[in-house]
């Protein structure tokens, strides 16, 4: 646009169809920036903070964490001028691995879903599942058990195997950590019905639900969590097997300790478990 310099302004602005007058005020008055450079940095260093993954509503409530009061519209704003995009404002990634395959002899009901809500709300259950993730090398499953009530992840495991021995490893290991659950939710697939875990729940007094063939809501909770994992990790398809299980274990301990949480009243996993367990539904 430099060379417009070269001809007059009426002229220019006639071409451009800008008011003459409007031009000089402007030239004279010239707007002053909507926001300062110390409230562009506070949102651009919360959206880094949690992964460049957040859009304005989430942000707007890691802000008020940390006593920063922003409106969405303006953190809207922000976003655009700085060019940020949070990742759930893309094309989403493929759900997870859900396997339908089933061995009558261990399949239980759907006990937890067929439950009254006052009476889920007493049950302490967890939910547990499989993910496959290919990376450069090869493909790792990933077996991953959450609280339900209080969205803490409590078990999370790798394998190069989908079987029976890695579920019953993950679940024992959440138990050493965080005590025993009422409730296991799981779907039908063979590691879930096999007598291996089928027993270790028994010998636990522990009680198995079993989503309906082909229904992965049944099964929401621990579906929405890995939907949000890998959306917020996004492709790992370029590195290697351990460098997929440093980014996972770094994000498992972000989401348990950092990433705030709408259905717990945007608290954390852990503030819920551990602090206010009062204040979580």
């Amino acid at each position: 646009m430099e060379h417009l310099t070269e001809y007059p302004v009426r002229i220019v602005c006639r071409v451009l169809n800008i008011n003459e007058q409007r031009y000089y005020y402007r030239r004279k008055n010239p707007r002053k920036p909507r926001y300062t450079e110390e409230e562009k940095n506070l949102v651009k260093e919360m959206f880094i903070k949690h992964n460049r993954s957040f859009g304005r509503r989430m942000l707007k409530v890691c802000l008020q964490r940390d006593n920063i009061v922003f409106s969405e519209k303006k953190i809207s704003n922000i976003m655009k001028e700085l060019g940020l995009v949070g990742k759930y404002g893309r094309p989403r990634i493929k759900n997870v691995y859900t396997c339908e395959e089933t061995s009558e002899k261990y399949v239980s009901e759907n006990i937890y879903n067929e439950m009254p809500e006052e009476e889920q709300d007493k049950v302490n259950a967890w939910a547990i599942d499989f993910t496959e993730q290919k990376t450069a090398e090869k493909k790792v499953y990933t077996c991953a058990i959450i609280d339900i009530k209080r969205k803490v992840l409590v078990g999370n495991k790798q394998s190069f195997k989908m079987d029976a021995q890695f579920a019953v490893d993950t679940l024992e290991e959440a138990i050493r950590k965080y005590g025993k659950p009422d409730m296991i939710l799981s779907d039908r697939g063979p590691q879930f019905t096999s007598k291996l875990f089928q027993s270790t729940l028994k010998e636990n007094g522990i009680i198995s639900s079993m989503s309906r063939p082909y229904r992965p809501v049944d099964n929401i909770f621990i579906e929405t969590f890995f939907k949000s994992m890998k959306t917020e990790i996004g492709s790992v398809k370029h590195y290697t097997v351990e460098q997929y299980k440093m980014i996972v274990e770094y994000w498992t301990n972000y989401y348990n300790t950092e990433r705030p949480h709408s259905s717990i009243g945007y608290l954390t996993p852990h503030e819920c478990f551990y602090e206010k367990q009062s204040f979580c539904h």
